[in-house]
Formats: structure tokens, sequence, C-alpha cells
């Protein structure tokens, strides 16, 4: 099991970069790849998202992170204001 305490430090420490915790598991457009979780971030550039990957707990159980880019088009996230 995870450690809940070490999961909730890492997404208080992201702050207001954190746009999205994600839930349940999320599959690509191609039906091919499913994740089990994920988080969308607003970070400063490619070195930022992965200093803030590297912290993840899901590590510390052999565990795997996988960054992605998003196009400014995926910014709104939730519904319209």
């Amino acid at each position: 099991m995870h450690n809940i305490r070490a999961w909730q430090s890492w997404f208080e420490g992201m702050g207001d970069r954190l746009l999205d915790g994600g839930n349940g598991t999320v599959t690509n457009h191609h039906g091919d790849h499913s994740f089990g979780g994920f988080c969308v971030l607003e970070v400063a550039d490619r070195d930022e998202a992965i200093a803030t990957a590297r912290n993840c707990p899901i590590l510390a159980s052999g565990g795997r992170v996988e960054l992605m880019e998003l196009g400014e088009q995926t910014r709104q996230i939730g519904p319209a204001p």
C-alpha cells in the first residue's frame, strides 16, 4: 500500500502548479496505452516537470512516471466558467 502522507505531501508541494490531480485510469487516443493515474501541471519548462516527477511517491514502490507535454488548447481543465 502506498504511503498516503507521502502522496499528500507531494500534491501539496505542487501548489498552484497542479491543475488536475487526476483520478482513475486514462487511455490514450489510440487505445493502446493506459495510465493508472495522472496529474496535469503547469510548469515553466521540462526541467521543472522532471524535478517534480522525480519526487512522485509511485517511484518508491517500483512504479514509473511518464511525462507528456499538452498543447495550449488543453489548459482549460474542468467545465467552462
